[in-house]
């Protein structure tokens, strides 16, 4: 094989090896994107994890408030509308009077 020859095949062993690289770094650079991304969806659905924690004990905290004032109020209604002889008693607990007698 001649210099020049050689030389070409060199020049092309050169730009292959180059090419390779290019390729290689794409795919790489390309491996590491998907990957990054994969990272923010992971760190964003733990992100979204936590906010629903938290949402959801403060729904639970309000429905045992929620429950607390029910429960009030239904005694309250009891004791507001029903004596214990079963006559009717306004809002004191006193007997109502009825002025359309």
């Amino acid at each position: 094989m001649s210099k020049k020859e050689e030389s070409l095949l060199g020049k092309i062993k050169h730009m292959t090896g180059e090419q390779m690289d290019i390729l290689n770094s794409d795919f790489i650079n390309q491996k590491l994107e998907s990957l990054n991304r994969r990272v923010e969806q992971l760190q964003c659905k733990d992100n979204h994890e936590e906010i629903a924690k938290a949402l959801l004990k403060k729904v639970s905290k309000l429905e045992r408030r929620i429950d607390v004032v029910i429960a009030f109020q239904e005694e309250l209604f009891s004791k507001m509308f029903i004596s214990s002889d079963g006559s009717h008693t306004g809002l004191h607990g006193k007997p109502e009077v009825s002025k359309y007698k």
